[in-house]
Order: C-alpha cells, then sequence, then structure tokens
C-alpha cells in the first residue's frame, strides 16, 4: 500500500510540476505574442501614414532624386522652436514627435533655433531649450540657427517673387486687426491680370518694399 501510495504521490508531482512548467511557458508565449503585436505610435494614426522617403509627390522627378541623394534616403525631421521664452507643455509633443519619428526610423532630428527676433532672444532661452530636449532623452543630431541662412532665405525670396510665387504684403499693422478678410484678400494678392502680376512683383523687389522681405 505504501509503495503503491509513494508512486502515486510521485505521479502527481510529475504532473504538477509539468503544469507548471506549461503554465510559465504559455505565460511567456503570451507576453512574447503581446510585445508583437504591441504597435509604436509611430506606426499608428496619421504618424503611421506619413509617406517615406522618396514617397511623397514631387512636379519633377530629378527633386525627389535630389533629395534623396541629399538625405541618403533616411527621415530627417526638425525641432524649430524661437529663443525667446521658455518652453511649454505644447513643446513636449513637437518635441516627441520630431525627434521620437526619426529615431523609430533610424533618421535624423535637427535643432533648429528660428532666431528671428533678435530683440526678443536671449541666451537663456537657447540653453534651456537645449536642456529640455536632453531631458526628454534626445539629443539633436545637428544644431542650426535660422539666421545663418538669412541671406539665402532672402535669395530664395527674390526668387518666389519673379516667379509669381511670393509676394510682399503691402498691409500695414494698424490695418491688419480692424480689416476683414474680404478687404485683405485683395490686397494680399488675389487673382490679377499678368500687367498687374507684374507690377506687384516690381513693387515687392524695390524700394521700399523689399525691406519687408
Amino acid at each position: 500500500m505504501s509503495h503503491f501510495l509513494h508512486s502515486f504521490l510521485s505521479i502527481r508531482k510529475k504532473d504538477t510540476n509539468t503544469a507548471a512548467k506549461l503554465n510559465i511557458e504559455d505565460a511567456a508565449t503570451t507576453a512574447t505574442d503581446a510585445l508583437t503585436l504591441r504597435k509604436s505610435v509611430f506606426e499608428e494614426g496619421f504618424l503611421g501614414q506619413l509617406h517615406k522617403p522618396g514617397e511623397n509627390p514631387q512636379l519633377h522627378s530629378h527633386l525627389r532624386h535630389s533629395h534623396l541623394a541629399a538625405t541618403g534616403g533616411a527621415v530627417q525631421t526638425r525641432f524649430p522652436p524661437e529663443p525667446n521664452g521658455y518652453l511649454h507643455i505644447g513643446h513636449s509633443k513637437a518635441i516627441f514627435v520630431n525627434f521620437g519619428y526619426a529615431a523609430h526610423h533610424g533618421g535624423k532630428c535637427y535643432l533648429r533655433y528660428d532666431d528671428t527676433n533678435p530683440e526678443a532672444e536671449e541666451e537663456r532661452y537657447f540653453e534651456s531649450i537645449l536642456e529640455i530636449v536632453r531631458w526628454l532623452g534626445y539629443e539633436p543630431w545637428k544644431v542650426t540657427y535660422s539666421s545663418d541662412y538669412f541671406d539665402e532665405l532672402y535669395d530664395l525670396a527674390v526668387e518666389l517673387i519673379k516667379r509669381d510665387k511670393a509676394y510682399v504684403c503691402h498691409c500695414t499693422r494698424v490695418y491688419f486687426p480692424i480689416a476683414p478678410f474680404p478687404l485683405l484678400k485683395p490686397l494680399r494678392g488675389n487673382h490679377q491680370s499678368r500687367s498687374r502680376r507684374e507690377a506687384r512683383a516690381s513693387q515687392s523687389l524695390h524700394p521700399p518694399f523689399s525691406t519687408y522681405l
């Protein structure tokens, strides 16, 4: 009897150990499947629908080729804060999306200071912005400044005006807050005849209007 009981208990113990082992394996498999099925925020919603490098439509194929040649086909993003104040909670989303999206796709993200208002900018804001980016766990691939490209941006603006793709708005600061949009639209470059457009381009490219480019 004792021999039979001993054998029975040994079998039960073996079955219990086997069941426990199977339960652990099942739990591990379930956890692995859950991790496999879990998607990154950059794979869902509008972020998941963003085009991959080279997939965005271009007017001319050579533009796409030159772009891919410059980027190496990698994702490149930028976070462009204005260094005229401290960052607020909304900036944290921009930091996460810009730096996180690039990191998720093995790309690069610039920190580009949009230093276009020197009167309001201070060194403490520059330092604070970089500190916050690093505190959130990101490191800029490069740190650049809009002011370094002012001459180039000016030349591009002139070229756009010559192509009738841009113009200098002649509205004054006093006029903007009080004028309804229907009155502003003609002043801001509504559809005009060729002669009017050429006149507008001439006005935009010559003093005193060129000083506002």
